[in-house]
């Protein structure tokens, strides 16, 4: 095999390789995107911005009851959660980025 066909080649892999390093990182990164039912979250120190936490964590303010995907920010109200009443949701939060869809998440005080 040629010198430039093996630069090539390894060049590739290793951009592979860093790809899915990457994709393993943002896919377990502790912010809200992730959250599931039953998750607890913090605030972040940004402005309303929250992130999952331990439940044991101190700064764990709330557990998530409710996730609803793919909604707007101008789709979220107060009444978003309405079904999750019953289970204490005291807080509707939208994660997301402006003019795409993102997820409401329904938070009960932990």
């Amino acid at each position: 095999m040629a010198k430039g066909k093996i630069v090539v080649l390894v060049s590739v892999v290793l951009l592979v390789v860093a790809g899915v390093y990457a994709a393993a990182f943002y896919s377990d990164r502790p912010n809200a995107d992730n959250a599931k039912v039953g998750d607890c979250m913090k605030p972040t120190g940004e402005d309303r911005l929250y992130e999952i936490a331990k439940c044991d964590d101190t700064a764990a303010l709330y557990r998530v009851v409710g996730r609803i995907d793919g909604k707007t920010h101008a789709e979220m109200t107060m009444h978003s959660c309405d079904l999750y009443i019953p289970q204490g949701v005291v807080k509707v939060y939208w994660q997301g980025k402006e003019g795409k869809t993102g997820l409401i998440l329904c938070l009960a005080v932990k």
